[in-house]
């Protein structure tokens, strides 16, 4: 379980693909067999860490905008303290629909892909990777002009889900995150 966890960082993310082709491409691949059902196991929770852009469009839009709060914040307080800002964690230079293209492009899709061959029952999601796909382009330019007026899209963002209380939530990571950089 704690491989699988720890699985879910995007630094693992080529390897973990690799090893599944690699393991594909044996005679007796099958994910239920000990040889390969942990390594599938931990690629399988990656791929459900990442799998926002899978979503129907209206979630997936949601979550992007407010995993980009949590980036944006984090590049403030990196401001803040003299450090160099993460990359995509600068709302001044990010256009999220430019980062979500690329993602899909060269991680989400390639990815379910590969997932597919082996769970064709998930097919849905390749679907749903084209759907984002063709919003997130259609929106490129409406994201430019967000960037441009100081990608405040803790403003823009629609408050969809009424059961979360997104202040707090944004708040508790706003004092994680400083909390983390002051350390």
């Amino acid at each position: 379980m704690i491989g699988a966890v720890l699985a879910t960082d995007m630094q693992h993310h080529f390897k973990a693909i690799g090893d599944l082709k690699r393991d594909m491409l044996s005679e007796d691949f099958d994910i239920a067999h000990d040889k390969y059902k942990h390594n599938f196991i931990r690629l399988m929770f990656h791929v459900a860490d990442i799998s926002n852009p899978t979503k129907t469009w209206d979630i997936c839009q949601h979550w992007t905008e407010l995993l980009f709060i949590e980036f944006f914040q984090q590049g403030d307080l990196e401001k803040q303290q003299g450090f160099a800002v993460s990359q995509m964690f600068d709302r001044d230079t990010t256009n999220i629909a430019k980062t979500q293209i690329g993602f899909l492009d060269f991680i989400i899709k390639p990815t379910f892909e590969l997932v597919v061959q082996v769970l064709p029952h998930l097919s849905f999601t390749l679907k749903n990777i084209e759907n984002n796909k063709k919003n997130w382009t259609e929106r490129f330019d409406e994201y430019e002009k967000i960037k441009e007026a100081g990608n405040k899209i803790e403003d823009k963002i629609e408050r969809k889900f009424p059961l979360i209380k997104y202040d707090d939530v944004l708040d508790e990571n706003l004092a994680s995150r400083k909390s983390m950089l002051e350390q």
